[in-house]
């Protein structure tokens, strides 16, 4: 079988198992019940996951007025890592309307998914909803620089990019458009 042949029957099978417009319909029902819990008229400008590597304390300065378990939100996950105390913050630091995430869940708690692309989009669901809420701005902290044995927690070092630095690609299957 020729490579794009191969390529594209692959692409189709991806398809059966990942409907790109479900998974949009779940965003949009996620984001209404969200909206609910959130003052009518705020629109996140910005959306910062806030993880474990010591700028999870970001959230202490967002001037809240809101907070959300993710046990409440549907299609959230529950976290599971120390730090990641699993609650979205809608609010404001410096006058710029935010939401932030508490935590997040990692690739390797997602166990054994039988469809990778799924298994992608559901750990990225966060991610679309703050779009689909508004934010235009995405910032993710994480521990990356316990690489380097010089930097303490808290240290600030910035990654151009990390699309693509794992297999797989958060971005694979059929594309998710607003």
């Amino acid at each position: 079988m020729p490579a794009k042949e191969a390529k594209d029957r692959f692409l189709t099978l991806l398809d059966i198992y990942f409907d790109p417009e479900e998974y949009l319909a779940r965003v949009h029902s996620t984001r209404d019940y969200i909206k609910e819990k959130i003052p009518q008229g705020f629109t996140p400008h910005v959306a910062l996951t806030l993880g474990s590597g010591g700028l999870g304390e970001i959230a202490h300065v967002i001037n809240r007025v809101a907070t959300i378990p993710y046990e409440e939100i549907p299609g959230f996950k529950k976290t599971t890592i120390d730090g990641h105390l699993g609650f979205l913050i809608a609010g404001y630091i410096s006058d710029i309307p935010v939401i932030g995430y508490q935590g997040r869940q990692h690739y390797y708690e997602l166990g054994n998914q039988p469809n990778q692309v799924i298994a992608l989009k559901n750990l990225t669901f966060p991610v679309y909803v703050a779009r689909a809420l508004g934010a235009e701005l995405y910032f993710a902290t994480n521990a990356g620089g316990g690489l380097n044995p010089d930097y303490k927690q808290g240290d600030l070092m910035i990654i151009e990019s990390h699309i693509g630095i794992h297999f797989p690609n958060p971005l694979l299957g059929p594309p998710v458009e607003f």
